[in-house]
């Protein structure tokens, strides 16, 4: 009888840990880490933010948000103006894809003439999530924007400077 009675504790033990986990697990999948927000308002402050991390996810840690125009982009035009020529060189970009920056005549790179120490391939241009990024590709003389080294992917905005080499590239979007 002893025997029945702990086997019977010893099942209901099991299904109520195994009913818990599910329970657990089921709660846990309505939260998403993969949910990226990009700008928007700050609910306490009305500032308009546009920090690319502003909100991921459906964690308690980060601050309340409304989505501002959220709209996905497909391209977006931009103009590169060489501020080193004397004529201004501008270079107009309908950026979909991904276009590299280096002063190697190829398919598919914008070519920097007269500057020996631009590399082959310098940095890259991207756009993600309606954002214009810079990347540098591992250049001899490194990739800077507004005077800051680009160590990883960077958003680019209206007026930003970048300084590949000795040349200095303004971006109008």
């Amino acid at each position: 009888m002893i025997v029945i009675v702990i086997s019977a504790a010893v099942i209901i033990l099991i299904l109520v840990i195994a009913i818990a986990i599910l329970l657990k697990s089921r709660k846990n999948n309505k939260f998403r880490s993969d949910i990226h927000i990009s700008g928007g308002v700050d609910v306490d402050t009305g500032q308009m933010i546009s920090d690319n991390n502003y909100f991921i996810g459906m964690g308690d840690d980060q601050r309340d948000t409304i989505v501002v125009g959220a709209k996905s982009q497909k391209s977006v035009y931009i103009t590169l103006i060489n501020m080193n020529s004397e004529t201004r060189k501008e270079y107009n970009i309908n950026l979909s894809n991904r276009i590299i920056i280096g002063r190697v005549y190829a398919k598919g790179i914008l070519t920097i003439d007269n500057d020996s120490m631009i590399s082959h391939q310098h940095c890259a241009l991207y756009l993600n999530g309606g954002n214009v990024y810079i990347e540098d590709l591992h250049s001899a003389n490194h990739t800077f924007l507004n005077d800051d080294i680009v160590m990883k992917p960077k958003i680019c905005y209206d007026g930003d400077l970048i300084r590949i080499g000795q040349t200095n590239l303004m971006i109008q979007m």
